[in-house]
């Protein structure tokens, strides 16, 4: 599992991350940076192409905001967050997956990737991921609040 940050650490704003496995790649969150002149995530069209989902922790955006953004530089994947986060997203991408219907109990398996999820308690809809492949494992919290729900899990 490689992890590449696109934005967000050290940053209000832009948060990005690029993961490769063997057989997919994929981002979690895809943010703006309010007022830069530059507000998109740091990602080369190769990766926007090859990324086949795009995993959101919630609505805000920072997290969400440059996902019409990569449409327009080729990202043709599927766009995976909780349905309240749809519900409250300005931009609609036309291949989505709620998080409730592809895993409804929590947790998952995708292209050999097991995935867990729960809600973070940051705003309506917003969830952590956990994704586990070939022995590694990574955290994605998004934002979380002072007595937040992401820990009680681990």
């Amino acid at each position: 599992m490689e992890l590449y940050i696109a934005g967000g650490v050290g940053e209000h704003g832009r948060n990005c991350f690029f993961v490769t496995l063997e057989s997919i790649s994929f981002l979690v969150d895809c943010g703006i940076m309010a007022g830069d002149e530059k507000p998109y995530p740091h990602l080369a069209d190769e990766q926007i192409r090859s990324a086949e989902f795009v995993f959101l922790t919630h609505s805000h955006a920072d997290h969400c905001g440059a996902l019409e953004w990569l449409n327009s530089k080729g990202f043709d994947g599927t766009v995976i967050a909780s349905a309240p986060t749809f519900s409250q997203m300005l931009f609609k991408p036309s291949k989505t997956l709620r998080l409730e219907e592809a895993f409804p109990n929590g947790s998952g398996e995708l292209y050999g990737m097991n995935i867990r999820w729960g809600r973070s308690g940051h705003c309506m809809g917003s969830v952590w991921f956990r994704f586990e492949h070939g022995g590694s494992s990574i955290l994605f919290s998004g934002d979380y609040i002072e007595d937040t729900l992401v820990y009680t899990n681990f």
